[in-house]
């Protein structure tokens, strides 16, 4: 009789779980064997931000996934930068490039990737953007350094789209050689209330750290906002050891009419700095020179401002001089030229564009190809 009752038992615990890995709730298969089939329907967009491609997952028995109540449990990403499509499963895009699709379902995942291809997008923005962020930052901020190597974290096409350049800011207690004056003020001027604090293009800024998803989204969001309405371009810039002095040259050059001004900075990599007793942290992007003009167009005749006229170059230079203030082989060997342009922007100002180079050497101007 026990031996009886125990093969009944383990028969129903047997078709229990049968029955639990093999529907769902309402009666739906939800893991058929087989292959779940990811498809969109182009694989050739304009890269203008409205041209879209919509994706459907199909299942091994052929239905459309995402046309059923199953759709909540699907996950479409871009593989490149791990970016997951909203729950339209649509996807548009403001930059060349190709772009690569899988689908999540369940404890699954399609066999197939998807590629997509953005295009033509110098039709609609002729100079690519490179998006300045202020990073307001301290050596003693342990948040700042998460943040850091989050931004250093992504991939190399973002990379290419946006420079960091850490402005260091006084904070009580805590001693950072790297200050420069342009970080009280912008602490002031944006609100910040601790360190981080990242200012995107002037146009946005926030406190605290970021995950890499939001960094990406905030980049998305300037791209599509503000494209460029210029192009910039660092000539060339070079150090005079007589002068103990770095000159720069640089170009700008616009699709419209309208007032601009640039703005010059020096950056270096790799600077150590004490933290504690006798530990040392390496920082990079530190900002070691900044002309004033870093937040607005300045009525003053040592910055003037320039009226473009469309597709007609700009040049001028512009030299940092450190009289007696000795600058290491160290620094300038791991030093980078940025060149920004700011323009207007309702009652605002707006960075629209800027270009970066290491000393010594020189970047035309980046199109959209």
């Amino acid at each position: 009789m026990k031996r009886v009752l125990y093969v009944l038992i383990c028969a129903v615990t047997t078709a229990a779980m049968i029955s639990c890995e093999g529907t769902a709730g309402n009666g739906e298969n939800t893991n058929p064997t087989g292959a779940y089939t990811l498809v969109a329907d182009k694989t050739v967009i304009e890269a203008d931000g409205e041209d879209i491609v919509t994706f459907r997952l199909y299942s091994p028995d052929g239905e459309d996934l995402t046309a059923s109540s199953q759709r909540n449990y699907i996950t479409i990403e871009e593989i490149n930068t791990g970016v997951e499509l909203g729950s339209d499963f649509t996807f548009n895009t403001i930059t060349n490039g190709t772009f690569r699709f899988k689908a999540y379902y369940r404890n699954y995942e399609s066999e197939n990737e998807v590629e997509v291809q953005g295009q033509n997008r110098s039709k609609y923005e002729k100079y690519a953007k490179k998006i300045a962020v202020y990073d307001l930052t301290n050596v003693m901020c342990g948040p700042c350094a998460i943040l850091a190597s989050t931004f250093e974290s992504l991939s190399d096409d973002w990379q290419n789209r946006f420079c960091v350049m850490g402005i260091h800011t006084k904070m009580s207690g805590w001693d950072d050689s790297f200050v420069i004056d342009a970080g009280a003020y912008l602490f002031r001027e944006y609100g910040a209330t601790g360190t981080p604090h990242t200012i995107f293009s002037l146009a946005e800024s926030r406190t605290g750290t970021m995950a890499a998803s939001d960094i990406v989204e905030t980049l998305e969001a300037q791209l599509r906002n503000y494209p460029s309405t210029c192009g910039v371009a660092v000539k060339s810039a070079s150090y005079d050891d007589a002068s103990n002095s770095i000159t720069i040259s640089a170009g700008i050059t616009s699709v419209t009419d309208g007032e601009y001004d640039l703005i010059y900075a020096l950056l270096s990599d790799n600077r150590e700095h004490l933290i504690y007793g006798d530990d040392y942290q390496t920082f990079n992007d530190v900002v070691y020179a900044l002309t004033p003009n870093y937040s607005g167009i300045l009525d003053i005749p040592e910055y003037p401002s320039v009226t473009l006229v469309a597709d007609q170059e700009h040049t001028e230079t512009h030299t940092f001089e450190f009289g007696s203030t000795a600058v290491s082989d160290d620094v300038l060997e791991n030093t980078r030229v940025a060149v920004l342009a700011i323009r207007p922007n309702g009652d605002d100002y707006i960075i629209d564009n800027m270009a970066v180079c290491p000393l010594g050497e020189s970047i035309d101007y980046v199109l959209n190809e």
